[in-house]
Parts: structure tokens; C-alpha cells; sequence
């Protein structure tokens, strides 16, 4: 579908910047470095309150056409090795914000702190940025580098994290 605005001439021009999104994934990982340690802390507080809240309940009779199956134990070590769908944090400018996949979020940030090595000017502005919550100015200060310089790693980072995204089936690139 393209986006058509009618001209002065009565020729009709393409209006592409009204029919393009802006970019969700960038900004979306983003946000999840920047939420990382709220995430973990949901995940940890929702396993803890699996077993806790339900009971073990029981699957399968009615019209399921299964055998009814009463095992507490095995319905709640099923649900604690299933991942999570969603949990919900305290957001900053919002109360609160649901996080879908939010385990696949976890290892998505992980991995790229495993990808780029302590030593890596990468791992550092990311650090720094996101968990630190340093200002940029000070970080290049600190650093030695130019604000281009500081920009470059950190979208190398984020690009990266990105793609693990993509990889994971948390972001679509196409629907």
C-alpha cells in the first residue's frame, strides 16, 4: 500500500514518510538493556510465585478425552520448565509495562555481553549507558572518545542484540 497526496499540478505524488513506522527494534532492544535488571527481578519473583499460588493441579478427563492425571508435583515442575510469557515491571514513565518473552530478553542481553569481551570499548558503553545510567559526555571523557566514536560502538552493541532478537523470534522482520 502506498500512500498517495494529491499535488497542485493534479499529478499525485507518493507520500512515503506517512506510510513508513518508525523503527520499532532498535528503540525496543533498547529498552530492554535499559530494563534488564527489572526484568530479572520480575522473572525471579514469578518463579517463585508458581508453586506458591497454584496448586499443582491436574490435567487431562472431561472432554479432553485423556486420562485424568492428579500429580501436583509433576504439573508444577512442568510449568516451572516452560518459559515464561510475559511479567510486568514498574516503568519509569509509565506505572507499568508488560514484557513479553521476557527470558528470551534476558539471554538476548546477556549474550551480547558475552559477545563482546570485558576488554571491548562495545561491552563498556553499554554497560555504562544502560546500567550505569552514565551521560554520554562523561562517559567519552572518561573513555578518550568523540561523540561519533561513542555512537559507533554503541549501536554496534545494540545492532548485535538486535539480530540475537531476530534469532530468538522476539522481533519479526517481516509479518
Amino acid at each position: 500500500m502506498t500512500l498517495e497526496t494529491p499535488s497542485v499540478n493534479g499529478r499525485r505524488k507518493r507520500n512515503w514518510r506517512a506510510g513508513r513506522n518508525p523503527q520499532k527494534g532498535f528503540a525496543l532492544v533498547e529498552k530492554m538493556f535499559y530494563y534488564y535488571h527489572r526484568i530479572r527481578q520480575a522473572v525471579e519473583i514469578a518463579r517463585a510465585e508458581q508453586g506458591y499460588y497454584q496448586s499443582g493441579g491436574r490435567t487431562g478427563g472431561g472432554s479432553s478425552n485423556h486420562a485424568f492425571i492428579s500429580d501436583p508435583t509433576a504439573t508444577i515442575a512442568m510449568k516451572h520448565y516452560q518459559p515464561l510469557g510475559k511479567v510486568i515491571i514498574n516503568a519509569d514513565r509509565i506505572n507499568e509495562e508488560v514484557i513479553v518473552h521476557p527470558e528470551k530478553w534476558l539471554t538476548i542481553v546477556e549474550q551480547t555481553f558475552m559477545h563482546f569481551d570485558d576488554e571491548e570499548l562495545v561491552s563498556e558503553i553499554l554497560h555504562r549507558r544502560f546500567f550505569e545510567n552514565e551521560p554520554m559526555a562523561t562517559s567519552c571523557i572518561e573513555l578518550g572518545l568523540t561523540y561519533g566514536k561513542y555512537y559507533k560502538l554503541r549501536d554496534i552493541g545494540i545492532d548485535y542484540a538486535l539480530k540475537c532478537a531476530i534469532q530468538l523470534g522476539v522481533i519479526k522482520v517481516f509479518e
